[in-house]
């Protein structure tokens, strides 16, 4: 429900007043998009690859929005061996650019697995703010590698997710 106030009106007689495209305020949310990444796969890859289920297109109302975009990806291993590293990384794209982050060496997330026994697990959040300055569609993805190229199981024993939330610039 909106609220409008006016301290004077003057009618204008022989115009009309038609509002055909009311613009989101700026700082407003004015989408949220969330999908769930259910499906199970198994990666060594050292390379970044798709993680499945981890799409989301989105169609920005305005030009001069900022996205905030979370993920969170389950990683569980049972190759990793006692006291021996395992690490699952997780990154944000948007279409095929890099969301990066803040920290230079490292700008992505690691499920780091240490385990006491050969089995362990974790579940990484990312969060990256984005402004792609489009009204065009964009698809926002989540990728993942495995960061020493042990077996790792992503989103397995508990699911994933991505989230779009859009904000007026």
């Amino acid at each position: 429900m909106s609220t409008l106030y006016v301290d004077n009106l003057q009618p204008n007689l022989g115009s009309q007043v038609e509002i055909d495209d009311l613009k989101p305020l700026a700082g407003s949310v004015v989408s949220v998009n969330r999908i769930s990444m259910e499906t199970s796969q198994v990666t060594t890859s050292q390379n970044f690859i798709d993680v499945t289920d981890g799409s989301l297109t989105v169609t920005p109302k305005t030009s001069n929005s900022t996205f905030i975009v979370t993920a969170s990806c389950h990683g569980y291993t049972s190759t990793a061996g006692t006291s021996s590293w395992s690490s699952l990384v997780i990154r944000l794209v948007r279409d095929t650019v890099d969301l990066g982050g803040y920290l230079v060496s490292n700008p992505y997330f690691d499920a780091i697995l240490n385990p006491n026994s050969s089995q362990a697990m974790h579940q990484p959040l990312i969060k990256r703010t984005d402004t792609p300055s489009t009204t065009s569609p964009i698809t926002y993805k989540v990728q993942a590698f495995s960061k020493f190229g042990r077996t790792c199981q992503i989103n397995h024993f508990s699911y994933g997710f991505l989230e779009v939330i859009e904000v007026a610039g």
